[in-house]
């Protein structure tokens, strides 16, 4: 008797910015992603780049408070974001928040993978066109800001 395995696949989800800037609106998906009790593994291509985000992260509203840590820092087991430019969920997380143009083969340990990018970017959204055909994505999810929220739209 031949026994089939079937593995988990990863869900993309793709955020598209129409109303706010990159700045303003990335901080603010991770905020909602997070408070749904969602771990997050915020991937940037340098550290540099992970250590600029984390700047982004607590400055970008007086008000906001989005709990994060670089993967450097204390504890980061602990923390619902970790930023990294490894792509190892230190804090088990089981969603990736892609920040660039990289795309891990290790992707497919996440049960999702999320890009965010302004509409207006055509480079950055042809790439996100290209790592979407990859079949190791089970389904994508394409949602596009709008003056009320996010709506759902079925092409980049």
């Amino acid at each position: 008797m031949l026994m089939r395995i079937i593995l988990p696949m990863t869900e993309a989800i793709v955020y598209l910015l129409t109303k706010s800037p990159w700045n303003k609106g990335f901080p603010k998906i991770l905020e909602s992603i997070a408070s749904k009790g969602v771990k997050l593994h915020v991937l940037c291509n340098s550290k540099e780049e992970a250590i600029q985000l984390d700047n982004l992260i607590w400055t970008f509203e007086q008000l906001a408070f989005v709990p994060h840590a670089l993967d450097t820092d204390p504890y980061p087991e602990q923390q619902p974001i970790i930023i990294s430019e490894k792509p190892i969920a230190l804090n088990a997380a089981d969603t990736m928040v892609i920040v660039g143009e990289i795309l891990p083969e290790t992707f497919e340990t996440f049960k999702k993978v999320v890009f965010v990018a302004n509409d207006t970017d055509p480079t950055y959204k042809a790439f996100i066109k290209s790592r979407l055909n990859n079949p190791k994505f089970s389904a994508t999810k394409i949602f596009k800001q709008t003056d009320t929220g996010w709506a759902a739209v079925t092409t980049i």
